[in-house]
């Protein structure tokens, strides 16, 4: 359990608060202070009244991205692929619109910013790492997902890693 401390000469206060999505949701969150001061306990209340209206909030936007999903063809074929889930998919079909805007799927990569930067001089090629430009939110939910089907593989070999 994390903890929130704040220390003034005369006032030291302590918030235990769970980390985590689910833990937090749950939590009541408890103060302690050596020195009692009411506008500071009232000031983390209502901080915490406030987490738990975002967290409402965040789980509705959440319900209203998934409804969509489920309506929109490009987003449903989409999350087919391994590591891709309605909201990689809704982001992904949100930005790209149409994709046969790009010629194939390298030109694509390049405009989310997934390809390898090239300083290439007289024959040597050099390629660095990805060249971080387009959407980097999108470029974030197609690399965890990445790593979500890496670690995946990693636990569990399926038929098609031999």
């Amino acid at each position: 359990m994390n903890c929130v401390l704040i220390y003034q000469p005369a006032l030291t206060a302590a918030i235990q608060y769970p980390v985590g999505r689910f833990r937090s949701s749950r939590a009541t969150g408890s103060v302690r202070l050596s020195q009692p001061r009411f506008d500071l306990v009232c000031h983390f209340a209502r901080l915490f009244a406030n987490l738990g209206e975002l967290g409402c909030h965040i789980t509705e936007l959440q319900r209203q991205i998934r409804a969509v999903h489920r309506v929109d063809e490009a987003s449903q074929r989409l999350e087919a692929i391994p590591g891709i889930g309605p909201l990689s998919a809704s982001a992904l079909v949100a930005s790209i619109g149409d994709a046969r805007a790009f010629k194939n799927g390298r030109q694509l990569a390049a405009w989310m910013g997934l390809v390898p930067l090239q300083n290439s001089s007289g024959g040597n090629t050099r390629l660095l790492g990805i060249s971080k430009r387009g959407d980097s939110y999108l470029r974030t939910l197609l690399i965890h997902g990445a790593r979500s089907v890496l670690l995946a593989a990693a636990r569990k070999p399926t038929k098609l890693a031999g």
